[in-house]
């Protein structure tokens, strides 16, 4: 007896000797059969260091050299894929997570089939049922549910929901989960290959591909199949699209056909073609391999091409699953390309489906523009929700508002010209293009946007440049312009000067508001920061009919001491009293004479604070002239007695005769003016009672002179020795 490990990585032991056979044994010890029986006892056995031959020698002196292989025994489903390891074990990778799990089964695995989370492996003498948890896609826990006690040879094993289904040549036997069979059908030629396409529990469908070119599709519950499609030669691969309208067919000679199943035509062929597979996301997206080549494609545009190793199995959203050397693995592909044909071709439906299988966020945002300015807003929210971005979340419910009320078209209607344009100007302001959107609103003839962009950008010089140039071409055109108005044009002054001011350029604010018309904004503006020249030039450029600006103007150009400039600005309205009071308050009297005199009422006016500043600045005989002036009989009388009373007590008997005598005069005159009695009698007796104050101050004046210089001249006699 001889014993040699044998296999890629020695996992095998292949023991022979006296019974004349070569047995083949797990790394576990399992038995897993014989490879070859001779005619003498087998002496020696050797495996080559590379290939996968073995060389055994003979008792009877024969030396043998055989080849061997382990044939690949897998199972694919959607994002699950099943195969045989070292004939015994099963393993089950999970195609997005990596995942892996391994099923020890120390028996010969002769079949796997997977379904969803149901797992069917066929051992020598029995089918044993797996089961995943099935409200968890990426759950990789199996448990056995069912063994079902049945020993049958195949050439394809299904399992479903309830059913294991097997097929053998012509014959399709359905048996469920106790080993009974509930059906069985008999095609008219061998069945080459058999997908599962999923269904209710209990009755789901299959596609079957035969050697005689026929496609039937059989329901589990149904007695009799479908025909669905016929070519003519022998199928050796089909995939049905997701939304079971499209076949795709492979024949022995690698040409691809895609059948339509509702017009019957074919849509689309392909020569030299080893797999295919329709995507499991969007119905119209195939992808196939030809000379160690991807292709992804609709049925009337290449997507995608690139080098790949191996044969397709999968298609599910950006991700492709290739089968190579018993190893899956998973390759994702960018179907930007895809999208941007659907959307220069106007299907903004189908470039959604294909962006949402993975595009960069540049992409997204070009979807949905196109979607906007198409008015597709239930595809423009759905990509913007995704990118997360509320701006443009918050212009779409506006559009939508906009759509409510009718100033814009919805998407089944006919968009005009300038409402494509107005939106896709009003993206490029979402984007931060300004200088495009105005461009674009000028197009659309919508200059009076392009000034409210600017003026919202606060760039009001040049809104006001694109104003007047408006302005001069609808004069050029011999029409109006509809915004270019004095209206229009004071409101962008006001929003310029309302602008300056928040950003504390005061000066500027002031000049916006002045060519804005705004006076009175402009007026607090320079009285707050004293700027007397702006005071001028508003007391100026006002209308003299407006009194209110120009009584502004005024008062505040006499608190910052200008009362010249102020009284103009009461004369040019006018309001002599005001003046009048400017001047007085100034102290300008010769102005304010002279004003008086061609205003002879407003006398008492200015000769009442004229004689009290003449007094206060000790011109007595000025102010008592200045409060006869202002008709203020009494007001003279008794300013003329202080005068008297103040000389007396100062010994100046001299002036205080001459003001009794004056004093006498005034009471004359009051009286001879009275019609009162009383009053005249009270004046002439005062009259006489000054009149002899004059005379006897003025005789006292020389006595008192005279005593006087006697006591001086008599200290100087005192003084000489």
């Amino acid at each position: 007896m001889c014993m040699n490990w044998i296999g890629d990585s020695s996992e095998y032991l292949a023991i022979c000797g006296q019974n004349q056979k070569i047995n083949l044994y797990s790394y576990e010890g399992c038995q897993i059969g014989h490879l070859t029986e001779e005619k003498s006892w087998i002496l020696s056995c050797k495996k080559h260091p590379q290939e996968k031959q073995l060389v055994i020698g003979c008792q009877d002196g024969t030396i043998r050299s055989m080849q061997y292989f382990t044939p690949i025994v897998h199972s694919f489903y959607k994002d699950r894929y099943a195969f045989r390891d070292i004939i015994t074990d099963v393993i089950i990778q999970h195609l997005v997570t990596e995942q892996k799990a391994r099923i020890k089964c120390r028996d010969v695995v002769k079949k796997i089939a997977i379904f969803k989370n149901r797992l069917a492996i066929q051992l020598s003498d029995r089918v044993l049922i797996y089961d995943s948890a099935a409200d968890d896609p990426f759950d990789m826990h199996y448990h056995i549910k069912e063994k079902v006690m049945l020993k049958f040879n195949c050439q394809v094993l299904l399992v479903a929901s309830q059913h294991i289904i097997y097929c053998q040549d012509c014959k399709i036997t359905c048996v469920n989960f106790q080993g009974q069979m509930e059906h069985f059908w008999c095609l008219d030629s061998s069945a080459q290959c058999i997908q599962q396409n999923g269904g209710p529990d209990g009755n789901e469908s299959l596609t079957i591909g035969t050697t005689n070119g026929q496609v039937f599709k059989l329901n589990l519950n149904s007695a009799f199949p479908i025909l669905l499609t016929k070519i003519d030669t022998k199928v050796s691969f089909i995939d049905l699209s997701s939304d079971r309208d499209k076949i795709a067919v492979i024949d022995c000679n690698n040409t691809l056909t895609v059948h339509s199943l509702q017009t019957k035509e074919i849509l689309l062929r392909e020569a030299n073609i080893t797999s295919a597979a329709w995507n499991q996301v969007i119905n119209d997206l195939l992808c196939y391999t030809s000379k160690d080549t991807l292709h992804i494609v609709t049925v009337d545009y290449t997507c995608h091409q690139q080098p790949i190793e191996g044969v397709v199995v999968g298609f599910n959203g950006s991700s492709v699953y290739c089968l190579s050397s018993q190893f899956v693995r998973r390759i994702e592909v960018q179907l930007a390309q895809a999208m941007y044909y659907y959307l220069d071709a106007g299907r903004l439906k189908e470039a959604y489906q294909m962006a949402r299988l993975g595009v960069s966020e540049t992409d997204w945002r070009k979807l949905g523009n196109a979607a906007l300015l198409n008015m597709e807003l239930q595809i423009a929210r759905s990509v913007f929700v995704y990118l997360g971005d509320y701006f443009y979340l918050t212009y779409i419910q506006q559009l939508e508002e906009r759509q409510r009320h009718g100033s814009v078209q919805p998407p089944d209607s006919l968009m005009t010209s300038t409402e494509k344009l107005l939106i896709e100007a009003e993206l490029a302001c979402f984007q931060g293009d300004y200088k495009e959107a105005a461009k674009t609103f000028k197009k659309a003839n919508h200059v009076e946007r392009v000034v409210g962009l600017y003026t919202d950008l606060r760039r009001f010089t040049e809104a006001k440049e694109i104003m007047i140039s408006a302005s001069g071409d609808a004069e050029s055109k011999n029409g109006e312009c509809d915004f270019y108005s004095e209206e229009a044009t004071r409101g962008l002054l006001a929003k310029h000067a309302e602008w300056a001011r928040a950003t504390k350029d005061h000066r500027t604010a002031a000049t916006m508001f002045i060519e804005a018309g705004n006076y009175g904004a402009a007026i607090e503006l320079a009285a707050e920061h004293g700027w007397v020249d702006v005071l001028l030039e508003l007391s100026r450029k006002v209308d003299k009919g407006d009194r209110i600006h120009l009584d502004l103007c005024a008062k505040h150009l006499a608190k910052l001491g200008e009362c010249a400039f102020a009284a103009d600005c009461y004369a040019r309205i006018g309001d002599v009293e005001s003046q009048l009071d400017i001047l007085i308050r100034a102290a300008k009297w010769d102005e304010s004479l002279s004003l008086v005199q061609g205003n002879p009422e407003y006398t008492r006016k200015v000769y009442l604070p004229y004689a009290q500043w003449l007094a206060e600045n000790d011109s007595f005989e000025e102010a008592q002239a200045a409060f006869a002036r202002a008709g203020l009989a009494n007001e003279t009388v008794r300013f003329l007695e202080e005068l008297a009373s103040c000389a007396v007590s100062e010994f100046r008997f001299d002036d205080a005769s001459w003001y009794y005598w004056k004093l006498s005069k005034q009471c004359a005159e009051v009286a001879k003016g009275s019609q009162d009695q009383h009053t005249k009698r009270e004046y002439l007796r005062r009259f006489k009672d000054c009149a002899k104050r004059a005379d006897v101050y003025y005789v006292y004046n020389n006595i008192y002179r005279y005593m006087v210089r006697k006591v001086k001249n008599m200290s100087k006699l005192i003084l000489i020795p």
